[in-house]
């Protein structure tokens, strides 16, 4: 997929959201002003359909093989279907947050899934950029595996000091300054905003400690530094692949979640107030 491609493809996606964005609105206003009574049914309906296209992404993710359009066509209209789905539900609730207690939970959980599809769509395009950037790409089921590697190194490197070079200082600045930082996970929310700071922090205090060590413990203290940057990349990795999946396990059940209140709603509508009447 070539930039040039993908930039024309975004510009005529933004160019159509647009056209029919206006549509809409414009057909909207004139009903409205008409004091037509059903709008919100029609609104209604168009919303609903949209929801049911949109929720089909994640069945064409799970069926690839099913005979329709490709991932990268249902990708671009589900991006460009749910930002228009944002304007169908103002205009069905006719830009009044809704009064009542049923259709107050509606509107919070279409809330939910279009908010957390514009920020889904916002670090599917930032963060796998970043990950290229920094450190080694690892599967997100095997950085628990680095971890222990890196810190099993980490380990060996102070026992070999300790034994060759008598370096029971680092051993000692290691257990009371490294051993927790090698442990797990650390720093996750600064990994997310690309914040330096901690990982500043760990080395300047050991270029610090290294000027009252003898030159065998510098070396040791050196190799420990290598491992820290490799740690502190594998905890970006981490943190970055973590919210990738993350949001997915709010998006995809909210979205079923509307799906069922919104059936609800419509057979409520239609009970009380029929289209056809």
């Amino acid at each position: 997929m070539s930039t040039i491609a993908f930039s024309t493809r975004r510009t005529i996606g933004l160019c159509v959201l647009i056209v029919v964005g206006v549509l809409a609105l414009g057909a909207w206003w004139v009903l409205d002003t008409a004091l037509y009574e059903d709008t919100a049914i029609g609104t209604g309906i168009a919303l609903l359909t949209v929801c049911v296209l949109l929720a089909l992404f994640n069945g064409k993710k799970k069926f690839p093989f099913l005979p329709t359009f490709s991932g990268a066509v249902w990708l671009q209209f589900h991006i460009y279907a749910g930002l228009f789905s944002g304007l169908l539900f103002l205009l069905h609730i006719s830009f009044h947050w809704p009064r009542g207690v049923f259709e107050t939970v509606l509107a919070m959980v279409f809330a939910i899934v279009f908010l957390s599809g514009i920020f889904g769509l916002v670090i599917t395009r930032r963060l796998p950029r970043r990950l290229t950037r920094r450190g080694e790409q690892v599967l997100f089921e095997r950085i628990p595996a680095h971890r222990r590697t890196i810190m099993e190194r980490a380990e060996e490197v102070v026992e070999n000091g300790v034994r060759d070079s008598g370096a029971r200082a680092v051993a000692d600045y290691y257990e009371r300054e490294l051993r927790g930082f090698f442990l797990g996970g650390r720093y996750f929310f600064a990994h997310l905003f690309q914040s330096n700071a901690p990982r500043h922090r760990i080395v300047s205090s050991m270029e610090a400690h290294k000027r009252y060590l003898g030159e065998g413990e510098r070396t040791v203290m050196n190799e420990l530094r290598d491992l820290v940057e490799q740690k502190d990349d594998l905890d970006f990795q981490h943190s970055c692949q973590t919210l990738l999946k993350l949001w997915l396990f709010v998006h995809i059940p909210m979205t079923f979640s509307l799906l069922v209140f919104a059936a609800v709603h419509t057979i409520l509508v239609l009970t009380y107030r029929p289209f056809w009447s």
